[in-house]
């Protein structure tokens, strides 16, 4: 049998613009507890340093835009760990019914590949690696006021399997944070304070404590989060707009001209005119989701509470009562 080799992962942050840096972008080994941080967790191919400086080139001039963040990008090494297996125990997890192939010998190998992961990581590598550099330091005991504070100055950006990442991060530190001595109340107050953006997560909509708003294409062929909403806003590519309070989702039929380009996130952060990349609901959502993740960087700065979905996607064009179909179950009616 192959010898089995553990996951981990590193940050990346863009680096100093001088005359003498000719590299791009420098490792990070910690992340200021006391700067705002904006951590992009990017999907599974975000295996390499070139792949998550494109996440930083296209998130950070946003985040610039709303007053301006460290802004630092995961990068995976999976090594023998499969992130398809680990999101199917993710969801598994959280409640949901996940089968690993449909043809049963198959699905029973890799039964065995899952359980010989979390014989060797019973918690990925990984995601201990993100938790030792962007929780631990932040846990004061006994002084949930500074812990708080902390985490305050921590937003989330993810993309595909950075949702998946995010729901076992939310795990650790809820974890982490009854072993530190917090009440229950306490534990929610701290986690609700650490604010995610998700495009396309491909990670359960309820599985984390953090406050999440999601954004989605009903065309993006990549996603199924083995649910009731999967199965109402899921290849219907006619949905306009829509707000799914109940898993705080920004949904629309298709957002992209190009076909096969739905899972993606990048041609909703290009610099020059989007006409011929969007459609006009892509540039409700893509500018929703811009929005959003300008208005968390500046509710930090202006030491505001964290904002309501509706308040985080509002501005530059784009108004909640007016931009989105509120709806428990969005139908594709008509197309904007």
């Amino acid at each position: 049998m192959k010898q089995y080799v553990c996951s981990n992962s590193w940050l990346i942050k863009e680096a100093p613009k001088n005359a003498q840096m000719l590299q791009k972008f420098q490792y990070a080994s910690d992340v200021p507890i006391d700067q705002l941080a904006v951590v992009i967790l990017g999907g599974a191919l975000t295996t390499n340093d070139r792949a998550g400086y494109g996440y930083i080139q296209h998130i950070a001039p946003v985040v610039a835009q709303g007053g301006g963040a460290n802004v630092f990008c995961a990068i995976y090494d999976f090594q023998s760990l499969d992130p398809m297996l680990v999101k199917a125990n993710v969801f598994r997890k959280n409640g949901k019914r996940y089968t690993l192939d449909e043809d049963k010998s198959t699905a029973n190998r890799k039964e065995e590949e899952l359980k010989q992961i979390y014989a060797n990581e019973p918690i990925p590598g990984y995601i201990l690696d993100l938790y030792d550099t962007l929780f631990d330091t932040r846990i004061v005991p006994d002084n949930p006021q500074q812990t708080i504070a902390n985490f305050r100055n921590l937003i989330f950006y993810t993309h595909c399997h950075g949702g998946v990442a995010l729901c076992q991060l939310s795990d650790l530190l809820e974890q982490g944070l009854k072993d530190a001595g917090f009440s229950e109340n306490h534990i929610q107050t701290i986690m609700k304070n650490i604010v995610a953006i998700q495009h396309n997560p491909t990670g359960p909509l309820h599985g984390t404590k953090f406050t999440t708003v999601n954004f989605a294409s009903a065309s993006d062929d990549t996603l199924n989060w083995h649910d009731d909403i999967s199965k109402q806003i899921l290849k219907q590519d006619t949905l306009v707009p829509t707000y799914v309070d109940k898993v705080k989702l920004f949904v629309a039929g298709k957002l992209k001209i190009k076909n096969g380009a739905e899972h993606g996130f990048s041609d909703g952060y290009k610099t020059e005119p989007g006409e011929k990349r969007l459609t006009d609901n892509g540039k409700i959502i893509f500018g929703a989701e811009q929005n959003a993740l300008k208005n968390a960087v500046r509710a930090v700065h202006n030491h505001q509470p964290v904002p309501s979905p509706e308040i985080l996607v509002s501005g530059d064009k784009i108004t909640f009562s007016e931009s989105f179909n509120h709806s428990q179950n969005p139908k594709p009616d008509y197309q904007r």
